[in-house]
């Protein structure tokens, strides 16, 4: 049989085990503290005030081209990948059918590049536009299209895939 002092003795660790726990907690947070404090603040862009009032006014932009409810969509045909010349087909729609006397500013970019071919403004008659373009190679496709009338416009984005 143990003594009180012979029990006492062999469970005199479980203390400082506690302690060491805390020791551990201490100094794993006084190394995010350390890190936290030396790094960048962590901002993105230079004055983010005028950058949030130029946003709302993207923001009610697009509100307006909503009311306007005009669409477009581009096609393409007749892609000729060694030549670099493809065939576009655009339609353009409002709430109502195809659209007319409206101008069209065509920019195509590939987007995982950031090459843009030139801007190409079309009339467009009846809802459509065509245009042949050169320059072209097989991959993604970013079409950029702002459709004007008069003061109003509308700016319409969508990828493609020419094969």
């Amino acid at each position: 049989m143990m003594t009180q002092t012979e029990a006492s003795h062999r469970y005199r660790w479980i203390p400082w085990c506690f302690l060491a726990g805390f020791g551990v907690v201490l100094i794993a947070n006084g190394t995010l503290l350390y890190f936290a404090t030396r790094q960048p603040v962590g901002l993105v862009i230079e004055k983010p005030y005028e950058n949030g009032i130029a946003y709302n006014k993207i923001l009610a932009a697009g509100r307006v081209q909503a009311k306007l409810g005009w669409g477009a969509q581009i096609l393409a045909s007749d892609f000729n990948a060694v030549e670099g010349r493809a065939r576009f087909q655009l339609l353009v729609t409002d709430a109502n059918g195809p659209l007319d006397a409206v101008v069209v500013q065509l920019t195509l970019t590939r987007p995982l590049e950031g090459n843009s071919l030139p801007t190409v403004s079309l009339p467009v008659e009846a809802g459509r536009a065509q245009v042949t373009l050169n320059g072209l190679r097989p991959g993604q496709w970013a079409a950029r299209m702002v459709i004007r009338q008069g003061e109003a416009q509308a700016v319409i984005e969508q990828r493609m895939i020419l094969k």
